[in-house]
């Protein structure tokens, strides 16, 4: 399962700073961990600063849940962007979509990293309604949602 989900190896929890990202508790960490969100389908944005540890976090969380025999992936936005118009360019978005169902969780690290033009912006939110409902997302943000807008 590890290799499966693309894990940096050297970002583990037990190494996170906890006191990077205001208002995170070591109760949420371990709430999260548990995965049992995965089990309602429920999804986790993560919001803060360059350089918070907001990608350590992600990974972190994503080698636990591996460990405990979940289906995990983790990319980054750029990267699934890229694979995403690949695919709607030889005409193979649905079938590249419907294999990420296999995993139960979605990481997408820095979506807000550059502005994405409206083809890029198409496609990843063509991939994020199959999920809603069905299986869960995280995603890792420099902006707050309200901002998203400039870059979306």
């Amino acid at each position: 399962m590890l290799k499966q989900a693309k894990l940096s190896r050297d970002k583990l929890l037990s190494n996170f700073d906890i006191k990077s990202i205001p208002g995170l508790s070591s109760t949420k960490i371990q709430y999260l961990a548990q995965g049992e969100f995965m089990d309602r389908y429920e999804n986790i944005l993560i919001f803060g600063n360059p350089g918070t540890g907001k990608s350590h976090l992600s990974i972190g969380l994503a080698r636990e849940w591996c460990l405990a025999g979940r289906r995990v992936l983790y990319t980054t936005a750029a990267n699934l962007v890229q694979q995403l118009l690949e695919a709607k360019l030889s005409l193979k978005l649905k079938q590249i979509i419907k294999k990420f169902d296999y995993f139960e969780i979605l990481i997408i690290d820095d979506i807000s990293y550059v502005p994405y033009n409206r083809e890029e912006t198409d496609v990843l939110f063509t991939l994020l309604p199959e999920r809603y409902e069905m299986s869960s997302v995280l995603i890792t943000s420099n902006l707050v949602f309200a901002k998203w807008e400039y870059y979306f």
